[in-house]
């Protein structure tokens, strides 16, 4: 797979926009470089995800793949992954709780989505968070 230079600045892009719509805020651990991007690169590492928010990455102007950010704690990473259904990945914290969807786009839908978020006790996706999802 070959991440090209507009993949990541898209990629920076939707972080930016999250961070600055109130869904991530930047963790006191987070160091300037890590955060800042550097021109071409913004980490997550560090962020504090309040609400939950989707990210997609395209290639070749179709949607490769995407990832569910759900709640976490600053510098909670994911210790273990499952794969629950066909097409998606949930990874996990230390406790079990998890932080985090892996959805490959064609493979899933929203009702699939909100099923595996409901085995986790967690609340069902709102339709316009995922109508990204849905038109790629």
């Amino acid at each position: 797979m070959v991440t090209t230079q507009c993949d990541v600045r898209k990629s920076a892009q939707i972080w930016v926009q999250a961070f600055e719509a109130g869904f991530v805020e930047e963790s006191r651990t987070c160091q300037r470089a890590e955060c800042s991007g550097r021109g071409d690169r913004i980490s997550s590492r560090g962020a504090r995800v309040k609400e939950p928010y989707l990210e997609i990455t395209f290639r070749r102007g179709r949607a490769f793949a995407a990832y569910y950010y759900l709640p976490r704690r600053p510098g909670q990473r994911s210790y273990r992954s499952v794969r629950v259904e066909p097409g998606m990945v949930v990874d996990l914290a230390r406790g079990g709780k998890p932080i985090g969807i892996e959805i490959t786009p064609s493979l899933v839908s929203q009702s699939i989505l909100n099923r595996v978020l409901k085995q986790f006790g967690l609340p069902a996706a709102k339709s316009a968070d995922l109508a990204p999802l849905e038109a790629a």
